[in-house]
This record gives structure tokens, sequence and C-alpha cells, in this order.
């Protein structure tokens, strides 16, 4: 009896949360904390999270989002310098929408996550990935390349159209924001089906009020 009371409790904040694209990540994330502990899928080697909110909406100036669990993301991957990025974004995006079999593997949810990784010993360096969150248990394709979010507070930005180069206009303007307390760890963009692009950007925790 208690099991079903809690079922019907997540699926009616889940419910409330749908109502609101911008809550979207939160709701992928539930899914994929709820079949990572056993909730939806029994697996011995799943790696079981506490919790299950992994975004919450901070009330601050900055519109800042908190991620508690790590996300596992799979998809293509390269390695590149920041002068290059540009240019290897590109050839990525054209590999990704070009059937790569990345793009067909099972996930949680059909929204992309382009993630970037910086490195303290390499500054010049940035790792980016291109897919779609996954299991933490499902065995790695020798042709895809993986990486996680890690847990942190973002910075979230909405980006105005949803095209590439009102993309790298907002990069434009959160590279001038001097009030953002970036980490320069993960940063991460995400592409719904059906809706307006959005940028996380890695921040120290925002002070309170």
């Amino acid at each position: 009896m208690a099991g079903a009371i809690l079922w019907i409790c997540v699926i009616v904040n889940l419910i409330n949360l749908l109502r609101q694209p911008e809550n979207w990540i939160t709701v992928s994330g539930c899914i994929f904390c709820f079949y990572s502990s056993g909730s939806l899928k029994q697996s011995a080697t799943a790696n079981p999270f506490s919790g299950c909110l992994i975004a919450t909406p901070r009330n601050t100036m900055l519109d800042y989002t908190l991620i508690t669990v790590p996300l596992r993301i799979i998809g293509i991957q390269q390695r590149t310098t920041l002068d290059k990025a540009h240019e290897t974004l590109g050839e990525m995006w054209q590999q990704w929408e070009g059937n790569h079999k990345a793009n067909r593997l099972p996930s949680f949810t059909m929204t992309i996550y382009c993630v970037y990784q910086y490195f303290d010993d390499a500054p010049d360096d940035v790792v980016i990935t291109i897919g779609r969150i996954t299991a933490t248990d499902f065995p790695l394709p020798s042709f895809a390349g993986e990486t996680h979010i890690p847990p942190q507070d973002y910075a979230r930005f909405i980006v105005p159209e949803p095209n590439a180069q009102s993309v790298y206009q907002t990069w434009g303007e959160i590279e001038d924001n001097s009030s953002l307390n970036r980490t320069f760890t993960t940063d991460f963009e995400t592409y719904m089906l059906d809706g307006l692009p959005r940028i996380y950007v890695g921040c120290e925790p925002p002070k309170a009020a």
C-alpha cells in the first residue's frame, strides 16, 4: 500500500513538472535516478543514487539550477583546443545529424546534451561530447564516447532562437557576464525536440539573498 502511494505521488509530481518545459531536465533526471537505483529496473551493476530531484531552481538574480547526481552521457566525443572548438563542434554536429550510430543508442530522453569539460592541467583543451542520458550499466559501444555531467550548481540561460548563431551569441553574452563565478569544470547545452535551447554554466553555489 505504501509503495502504491509513493508511485502516485511521483506520477503527480512528474505531471506537474511536465506542465512547465523549463523543468523537463528535472523530469528526465528523476527517471534516470529511479532507473539507476533499481525502482524501475533491478540491476546488480546499476549505480544507486540517493534522492531523485536533480534540478532545483534557485531563487536568485540569476537562474540557477542544482544537479545533485551525476548524469551519464553517451554519444560522440572529441578532445580539441579552445581555439579550434568552434570548428570541431560544427564537424561533430554534422556527424550526429548524419545518422551516426551513437544517435540511435537507447536513452532515457530524446533531449540532446552537448557537454564541454575543461582541465586545470591543460587549460587550452576542451572535451566535447554530444549525446543523451543513458543508464549507468549500459555497455559503452566501441564507436561511442561517454562522460558524466557532475553534480554542482549551474547558471541557466535560455537561447532566444533555435539556431546555431543564437547559441553562439548567447555564449558571447555569458563570456561577458562578470557576475558569474564560474568553476570552469563542466558546461553543457540541452536541445529538446520542442523548445528553445538552454545553456548551463557550471558555477560556485549562489550566495543566499
